[in-house]
């Protein structure tokens, strides 16, 4: 018998009395016809044929995005399956409207894949000697909508949160940037809710600036910005700025009106000049009545604001329910006498009980001009002086109130976010919007009070009440020097 070729030699074992031949160590090189010749005569042949066992399949995609097409790929290194099968669920795929198998089985191809696509596919790969799986977990995504940033408060000395938030979507990666530095937690900076939020902790003004969120997944990547402009000055305080702006014009226009009611007194002016002041003086007696209580009602407004902005940071969360109002009520009435100094707010409260009794005594002379009832109250010359006085004295208290007001409002203004021309544009809408209200209020008043007259039968004279009894005469005696042909009324 011939000796075995290389290819065989060591692997092939020859029974010479059966004629069986035993092949070891097999590999697909061997695969093939082999023939058994006797005598030079064939006498039989047989096809080998090898089949490898699989190897461990895995499973590939293409694409993860919905509304697109998935192709999932089944794979061995080693072996050939002879049956390929396809599950979802434990369910097995079959070819439809939206589900293809290609390539024996080995591919299987989702058409306009949506949502509910996602989950576990299995691929099951079987040849006669071996039987593997494999899982593939498919989750689709939804590419990213525009993200967009909003803040709670830009208030210092608050906590400011930052949130990033996209309509449509999911992201798997959120980054914060400032200056194009990553943001990461420390001390002062929280991320928060898989990084969507960013919490900065009693913020100051170094916290200014713009802030970059960048969400991204695996279809998509976008990116936000937000300008964070913490302000030394809150709305609250531009509440003070605006109410005290109003206050202070409110009791300089007083001021100027009683100075314009003694220009009568000047000796030098000649007669017609004279009577010209008399009649401004009789017209502006109306605004030196209700002035003072204006300016009250503007500078009390301008207190309690400012009392406010200690609980800068309650404010921006505060509710409309009657929870909320008792528990913002109890929280100012706790910080009275804690706002700036404490002996600005001391001052300051016995400037506003001041002027709250000229307030009274203005209202009550608007009221009643009887002398001898408001002499019970006060002796005479007490009354008499109050009286003289009630306007020059609440517009001082008033334009001293509301300038220490403004002053300890700017001294908390910034350098670094707080914009200047933004304080300065407030004042002066103030002031215009005051002026405004002191026109209308005079014109109301002025016809009310005719309006009164009118109705009570009186005279349409105006009995300056500021004067002694025996001076208490009635202003339509100055009216006549208009008229000298007029009959002249005796005492």
């Amino acid at each position: 018998m011939e000796e075995p070729n290389q290819h065989f030699k060591s692997r092939l074992h020859f029974n010479s009395s059966t004629g069986s031949l035993m092949l070891n160590n097999l590999n697909q090189s061997d695969q093939g016809v082999y023939r058994i010749i006797v005598d030079d005569k064939l006498k039989w042949n047989t096809s080998v044929k090898l089949i490898e066992a699989l190897s461990e399949p895995s499973i590939t995609g293409n694409s993860t995005c919905v509304d697109t097409t998935i192709e999932l790929t089944c794979r061995v290194s080693s072996g050939i399956a002879s049956s390929i099968l396809w599950w979802k669920d434990g369910k097995v795929i079959a070819n439809d409207q939206r589900y293809q198998l290609m390539k024996s089985n080995s591919t299987l191809i989702i058409s306009k894949a949506i949502k509910s696509d996602c989950g576990i596919y299995t691929c099951t790969m079987e040849n006669p000697v071996s039987k593997k799986n494999a899982l593939y977990s498919l989750t689709l995504y939804e590419a990213l909508s525009e993200p967009s940033i909003t803040g709670n408060s830009t208030c210092v000395d608050t906590t400011i949160e930052l949130t990033c938030r996209v309509s449509s979507g999911i992201a798997s990666s959120i980054l914060w940037w400032k200056y194009g530095e990553v943001i990461a937690n420390d001390q002062r900076f929280q991320l928060m809710e898989s990084n969507s939020t960013l919490i900065i902790s009693k913020a100051i003004k170094s916290d200014c600036g713009i802030y970059s969120c960048t969400m991204e997944n695996p279809v998509s990547k976008k990116n936000a910005s937000y300008s964070l402009a913490l302000y030394g000055l809150t709305y609250i305080h531009h509440c003070t700025v605006a109410f005290s702006t109003a206050a202070f014009i409110t009791a300089l226009a007083t001021l100027l009106t009683m100075v314009a009611t003694f220009l009568d007194k000047i000796p030098c002016l000649n007669e017609d000049s004279r009577i010209t002041f008399q009649f401004i003086q009789e017209k502006m007696q109306h605004f030196l009545e209700f002035s003072p209580v204006l300016s009250f009602i503007f500078l009390f407004v301008a207190y309690v604001c400012w009392i406010q902005t200690e609980v800068c940071h309650k404010m921006f969360n505060i509710g409309t329910s009657v929870t909320d109002i008792i528990a913002t009520s109890i929280l100012l009435a706790e910080v009275m006498g804690q706002s700036g100094s404490p002996g600005i707010t001391r001052i300051l409260s016995v400037l506003l009980c001041l002027h709250l009794i000229v307030t009274i005594f203005s209202t009550y002379n608007m009221m009643t001009c009887d002398r001898n009832m408001l002499s019970k109250i006060l002796p005479t010359k007490l009354c008499h002086v109050i009286l003289k006085v009630q306007a020059p004295l609440g517009g001082a208290i008033a334009i001293s109130a509301s300038l220490i007001l403004i002053e300890e409002v700017m001294k908390q203004a910034g350098e670094k976010c707080e914009p200047a021309a933004f304080v300065l544009s407030t004042t002066c809408s103030a002031a215009v919007i005051t002026l405004v209200i002191l026109v209308a209020t005079f014109v109301l008043y002025k016809i009310y009070s005719e309006w009164k007259q009118r109705t009570s039968g009186t005279p349409s004279e105006h009995t300056d009440c500021s004067k002694t009894p025996d001076e208490c005469n009635p202003i339509e005696l100055k009216k006549t020097l208009l008229n000298p042909g007029a009959p002249q009324l005796n005492n």
